[in-house]
């Protein structure tokens, strides 16, 4: 869960350690915002479809280390990063909505704050029939956006969710895909050729003006997309 919110927040699962202590401290400052035996505590704890777990159980997770996590976690990680949290909870479909498929609004968190999605998934083979052990949270992230014309960027959003770096994205993956397996060993025959003929001039050689770019392989292009 720390991971996945780490990446739907920052882009990187680096401070899932640094949310989890943050989580720990807010969920143990403001015990009674977290504990169901104090009537005062956030609304989604009281809520009849769902079961929070007693403070005690709650604060053994949060205070070990790769321990899964509950909802209520999300609610401390929300008041932590002041975000709200889009829950979506499978099967989504409009016939039946999960009660953990909500908008989730942590303490002093404005309703109209900027939001992170996450997603409950499992990390185990799904059976056919019967139940799926639902144990892994996974980050949603917003699709790239289409391709805009060259040196138009009129169709890229000004929303932050949606920048040019994921546009960047599926060029690099458009690019790495293009290219055909013929095409790469053509291109390995060029350069052998190229490597075995000696240039017609030694000054055109050096000269990066004259010089022709060298043709990239599948594997070069994918390379750049990974490392984007």
């Amino acid at each position: 869960m720390f991971r996945a919110v780490s990446l739907a927040a920052y882009g990187t699962q680096l401070h899932h350690m640094q949310l989890r202590l943050r989580t720990c401290l807010e969920v143990g400052l403001h015990r009674s915002t977290y504990d169901t035996d104090d009537s005062g505590c956030h609304e989604l704890l009281k809520r009849n479809e769902l079961f929070p777990p007693r403070f005690n159980a709650l604060w053994h997770d949060l205070c070990t280390p790769g321990h899964s996590c509950c909802y209520v976690s999300l609610l401390a990680l929300s008041a932590v990063l002041q975000l709200r949290i889009c829950s979506y909870f499978p099967p989504l479909q409009a016939t039946f909505v999960a009660a953990l498929t909500m908008d989730i609004v942590g303490r002093d968190v404005a309703r109209d704050a900027r939001s992170i999605a996450v997603m409950w998934s499992t990390a185990g083979d799904v059976p056919d029939v019967g139940e799926v052990d639902i144990n892994h949270v996974v980050a949603l992230r917003r699709r790239a956006l289409p391709m805009p014309p060259c040196h138009d960027t009129s169709a890229v959003s000004d929303d932050k969710d949606n920048d040019l770096e994921e546009v960047a994205y599926a060029r690099a993956d458009a690019a790495a895909t293009s290219l055909s397996d013929e095409d790469v060993s053509s291109q390995a025959d060029d350069n052998a050729a190229a490597a075995a003929t000696p240039s017609d001039s030694d000054s055109a050689a050096d000269s990066p003006a004259t010089s022709p770019m060298p043709k990239r392989s599948r594997r070069d292009s994918s390379s750049s997309a990974a490392g984007l």
